[in-house]
């Protein structure tokens, strides 16, 4: 059995700032927030920022945990247009600690712990976190949720914040509690050192 025999059907993909050169720590998670999102403009609010990812990505959809500090991120026209991301998706913001303000399409909706906020990546956004923030995110494409017809008209429903109750509930608290194992799961660097550290 060869090693790519032997690899994980689904690998997680990891980024740490801690494994940035040193003086280019926007630079570098800029470059992970593309590769583990869409692309976006991203100013970090604290000098000594910190920021990790740990994503996992499956048939249907990926998931992904996120540590961070205070941060603006845009997704401008411009970054639409030149992003090299080739599908349509849909984020759920599944907020475990701080909180983060979501503004799209003339809305702002705030996401806390205990509820979901979505974003659409094909049309602008901003994404602001005054301080530090964890969220678990879980990214499915559009046609996918077309399809499903779990939402029937997904940008309905973008930057507006969703309490969950009852069986929401016990969905959420899935997601999260899985998003949250990535931290734990042996990972794959796609740049950066080679150490575990998220």
């Amino acid at each position: 059995m060869d090693n790519q025999e032997r690899a994980p059907r689904h690998p997680v993909r990891s980024w740490s700032t801690k494994d940035a050169p040193t003086g280019a720590v926007v630079d570098y998670w800029r470059q992970a927030r593309e590769r583990a999102y869409v692309k976006v403009q991203t100013d970090p609010l604290a000098p000594n920022f910190y920021g990790s990812i740990r994503l996992q990505t499956f048939e249907d959809f990926s998931i992904s945990y996120k540590i961070a500090g205070a941060e603006t991120a845009r997704r401008s026209r411009t970054q639409l247009a030149t992003g090299t991301e080739t599908d349509h998706y849909f984020y759920f913001l599944f907020q475990t600690r701080g909180s983060i303000a979501v503004e799209q399409g003339g809305r702002v909706a705030t996401a806390l712990p205990g509820s979901v906020v979505i974003y659409d990546s094909a049309e602008p956004f901003v994404l602001r976190a005054e301080k530090p923030y964890e969220q678990v995110v879980l990214e499915v494409r559009a046609a996918q949720l077309m399809e499903s017809r779990a939402l029937s008209n997904p940008s309905d429903y973008t930057a507006h914040q969703f309490q969950l109750t009852g069986p929401e509930t016990a969905g959420s608290a899935f997601i999260t509690s899985f998003g949250r194992t990535l931290s734990e799961t042996p990972n794959v660097h796609l740049f950066g050192s080679s150490d575990s550290r998220v």
